[in-house]
């Protein structure tokens, strides 16, 4: 170790101030901290407890293929209705039919046909033959029906002394008759034979319309 003084000389040691080194000072009080926040209470975390499982419904059955579609059924029934109807419709037609067939039948009946013996009454006021066989017979016809007809009249002549022997026969007709109105009529026909007498009858009384 050398004891050459290094550049500058040694350093010198600090003089003290003017009036000596100020005593010592004690270090500062440290002032009031308060304290620092309790943070709020925090309930610990609850632990999971028991959970009843949810009951949960068996499953409907549901069939493999795809359900019918109700398309279908409505047409179904729609034609059941339309059908049913169409039925009801032609009983309907059908009874009707029925009912004005037989209204028109005894309407003609009524016009046309044999007559009721109860709605006519007829007589005969003579019946003669001719010496070249000329047949005549007239009379009058009474209509006693409430309705109005006309009547045909048919008239056979018969030879009485042989047998009834048919010898020809004839038809009038009347005009519309109301209820008791009268009416003439005539017939005349020829003898197929020379017949000395002749005997008249009324064949068949008809309706003749009205």
């Amino acid at each position: 170790m050398s004891d050459v003084p290094p550049p500058g000389g040694y350093p010198q040691e600090p003089q003290p101030p003017a009036g000596g080194f100020p005593p010592p000072q004690p270090p500062p009080a440290p002032g009031y901290q308060p304290p620092a926040a309790t943070p709020p209470y925090q309930a610990p975390p609850a632990q999971p407890g028991y959970q009843q499982p949810a009951y949960q419904q068996p499953g409907q059955f549901q069939p493999a293929g795809p359900p019918a579609s109700n398309s279908g059924n409505g047409c179904l029934k729609a034609f059941l209705i339309i059908g049913g109807i169409g039925a009801v419709i032609a009983v309907i037609i059908v009874v009707a039919s029925i009912f004005l067939v037989g209204s028109a039948v005894n309407e003609v009946s009524k016009n046309f046909g044999t007559a009721d013996a109860g709605d006519y009454e007829i007589t005969i006021d003579s019946c003669t033959v001719s010496s070249t066989g000329t047949m005549e017979a007239d009379g009058s016809i009474t209509n006693k029906a409430k309705d109005r007809h006309a009547y045909t009249i048919d008239v056979d002549f018969f030879d009485p002394n042989k047998s009834n022997l048919k010898l020809g026969g004839s038809s009038d007709w009347t005009s519309g008759l109301n209820e008791g109105q009268s009416e003439a009529w005539s017939v005349t026909s020829y003898a197929t034979s020379d017949p000395a007498e002749v005997e008249c009858k009324v064949g068949d009384v008809s309706y003749f319309g009205t």
